[in-house]
């Protein structure tokens, strides 16, 4: 933005129709030193003061020119204000979440000092549930995304279906049945299936429990 505004202000400069304009009295048209860098730079540097308090020695010589620079005035301070409420919005956003995450750390803490819970298992605690919450920032499931409650149950049907078919064809027994009952699938998908993410240490089946359900890795 600051080089399109440069290059606006240069040209502003350079127009002619006054007797006196910034260019011809910032530059010295028989100097040497007075290039082409020179010149973009000063005119680049014009520009990055009207989006912050700082200033120089440019200034507007004639009535376009002051025009335009009541205008780069107007649009710095609205950008400026703009970055400044996004750059506390998101303060504010991970203030409230680190608040919340050490919230969360001190009751669990808390909890276990006051039950006496031995220092082995402290650890085992605290790792799988880093590890948990690692697992849920890399894969999200559909309870994971709070818009998908409220879609229509005829989208949902369709997102499931979309979902979760591919995923039942590399059995043997519904792929069978996605070719002869495609209907039956589709209710499947729809009622039956699931997403569910593990941790790095937490177990899908244990032994002497009975598995109720059937998992698709």
């Amino acid at each position: 933005i600051n080089h399109f505004i440069s290059c606006a202000w240069y040209a502003v400069g350079n127009i002619g129709v006054f007797e006196e304009s910034w260019v011809m009295k910032a530059f010295d048209s028989e100097s040497q030193t007075d290039g082409f860098a020179y010149r973009y730079l000063t005119s680049f540097h014009w520009s990055v003061t009207q989006f912050t308090p700082a200033s120089m020695e440019v200034t507007p010589r004639n009535a376009l020119e002051r025009t335009f620079n009541i205008w780069m005035i107007f649009l710095g301070l609205l950008m400026f204000s703009s970055f400044v409420s996004n750059m506390t919005n998101g303060m504010t956003y991970l203030t409230k979440r680190n608040y919340e995450k050490r919230q969360e750390r001190d009751a669990l803490v808390t909890y276990m000092n006051a039950k006496g819970i031995s220092l082995k298992l402290r650890h085992d605690i605290i790792t799988f549930l880093g590890a948990k919450t690692a697992a849920r920032h890399r894969t999200l499931n559909e309870s994971d995304i709070a818009p998908l409650r409220n879609l229509p149950e005829i989208l949902l049907e369709k997102l499931h279906i979309e979902v979760h078919a591919p995923v039942l064809q590399w059995h043997g027994l519904f792929s069978q049945l996605h070719t002869e009952e495609r209907t039956v699938i589709y209710l499947l998908c729809h009622h039956a299936l699931r997403d569910r993410t593990l941790g790095a240490s937490e177990d899908l089946f244990k032994f002497g429990v009975r598995c109720t359900r059937m998992y698709f890795l």
